[in-house]
């Protein structure tokens, strides 16, 4: 939209079920040389305006319809469940390219395999039971703050959260300009409230706190993004995502 900048994309996928040699291995292992070290990964591609599914070499190091070979790791795990990359540098180049598609590639790169093994990671839309799992493009947008313009509260209430990505706790850092009631809240992608860290009265100045990726039964969330959400006197003042990776 008009005013607001890209400030991130994380691409959302659902990895339904693997497999990989010997039997009693569930994630692909490659019999390449210097060891099985390859993961599942995504490519920044240019695939046109209709996919050709005979058409595997787009992805590859040196094809003129690669953009980045190797955008982050999708998964190197047997563990079923969303897994999100952070496409933010992908998205910004076809938007500055005026680009119609964001297209990827998953991929595992290898010249050989002589395992005798039947090795693949799947990713799927929906179930049997018909819950539905569609890729998605995750976009959070951002808009400068014009100080002439703008309350004084909006520039001296911040908060930030670091590291970020994180794994298994991160630091919340905020400031309130006076003594307020603050609330903290973490929600999940699916916008369902996960955690309340804080709800009560603080005198003006910076705080932390520390999440540690727990719920509030204190049970251990899964990877993936989440958002914690800053309230002040009952108004948020921010609204900003974090990314769990285990």
């Amino acid at each position: 939209p008009w005013g607001y900048d890209i400030d991130s994309v994380i691409v959302r996928l659902y990895q339904f079920n693997s497999i990989g040699g010997p039997p009693t291995q569930y994630f692909p292992v490659w019999n390449v040389a210097g060891g099985d070290t390859i993961k599942c990964i995504l490519n920044h591609i240019d695939y046109g305006f209709e996919l050709d599914p005979d058409d595997w070499e787009k992805g590859d190091v040196g094809n003129p319809y690669t953009y980045t070979n190797n955008v982050g790791t999708v998964t190197d795990s047997e563990e079923d469940g969303y897994r999100y990359v952070d496409v933010t540098d992908c998205v910004l180049f076809d938007y500055q390219q005026e680009r119609t598609f964001s297209q990827y590639r998953i991929a595992f790169q290898i010249d050989t395999d002589w395992d005798d093994h039947h090795d693949y990671v799947s990713f799927t839309t929906a179930d049997a039971t018909g819950n539905f799992y569609w890729p998605n493009l995750f976009i959070y947008l951002s808009t400068d703050v014009n100080i002439e313009e703008n309350e004084v509260e909006f520039i001296e209430t911040f908060a930030y959260v670091s590291p970020n990505p994180f794994n298994p706790e991160t630091t919340i850092s905020f400031s309130i300009p006076e003594d307020s009631k603050v609330g903290i809240t973490i929600y999940n992608i699916k916008g369902q409230k996960v955690k309340t860290l804080v709800s009560e009265d603080l005198e003006k100045g910076i705080h932390k706190i520390i999440w540690d990726s727990k719920d509030s039964i204190g049970k251990s969330v899964s990877s993936g993004v989440y958002f914690y959400k800053l309230d002040v006197n009952g108004k948020t003042k921010g609204l900003k995502k974090m990314l769990l990776l285990k």
